[in-house]
């Protein structure tokens, strides 16, 4: 946590009952976010917000960045992308037949799907990674510094490790699988935040349509 107050103080000057409120709220993030390590585009936007409103950007119930938090550390990490020419790798995450689940089983059960399923995918990523519900059973996954084969690899990891815990339920087990769509921007000139993530959507479609449960790659 000191490290994690540490490095916001380079974003402001702070008091010392301010550093004390940072090193309480690193602790805070350090839990919901499962991760020591923050990408930069995640600690400019925890640098700038007040404690309050760091807590408003998490989704509750998926312990993810929401989705306005989510677009604005994508902003900021294709900034960085093009400013050190380095990869980002994007992944645009939705749960299979989420719609049956919730039918089937109820909007309780439908939610313990999106928390186990989130939990899966942050215990899939590497530290640095961040994690957004973007919709209602999509997830947005940021990679910083990843290239195409290391984002293939990991998409492949979060895919598989989804499908390989099912949840338990009270009449047995519940399988849930993902269909993902994976995009890149590879640091040549700036990429807009709009078009890597149409690209990641329409690698998604792509997956749904070939059968769901699977990567596609723009």
């Amino acid at each position: 946590a000191v490290t994690f107050a540490a490095a916001l103080t380079k974003a402001r000057s702070l008091g010392v009952s301010e550093l004390g409120l940072l090193v309480d709220l690193a602790g805070w993030v350090e839990s919901e976010l499962e991760t020591v390590r923050l990408s930069r585009g995640q600690l400019d936007l925890i640098a700038k917000l007040e404690a309050s409103e760091l807590r408003g950007m998490v989704d509750g119930l998926t312990r993810a960045w929401n989705h306005e938090a989510i677009l604005e550390i994508l902003g900021r990490e294709l900034e960085y992308s093009a400013q050190e020419r380095s990869a980002l790798g994007v992944l645009m995450a939705d749960i299979d037949h989420f719609k049956k689940i919730n039918d089937s089983y109820g909007h309780q059960t439908g939610d313990r799907v999106l928390s186990e399923a989130s939990c899966q995918i942050r215990r899939s990523v590497r530290s640095g990674d961040a994690v957004g519900r973007y919709g209602g059973e999509e997830f947005l996954i940021l990679l910083p510094g990843c290239d195409l084969s290391r984002l293939r690899v990991i998409a492949d990891q979060i895919r598989t490790r989804v499908s390989q815990n099912p949840l338990a339920g009270t009449g047995g087990s519940i399988s849930v699988t993902l269909s993902v769509g994976a995009a890149g921007a590879h640091g040549k000139g700036k990429t807009e935040s709009r078009t890597l993530i149409e690209a990641a959507d329409q690698a998604l479609y792509a997956a749904k349509h070939k059968g769901r449960n699977r990567v596609e790659f723009a």
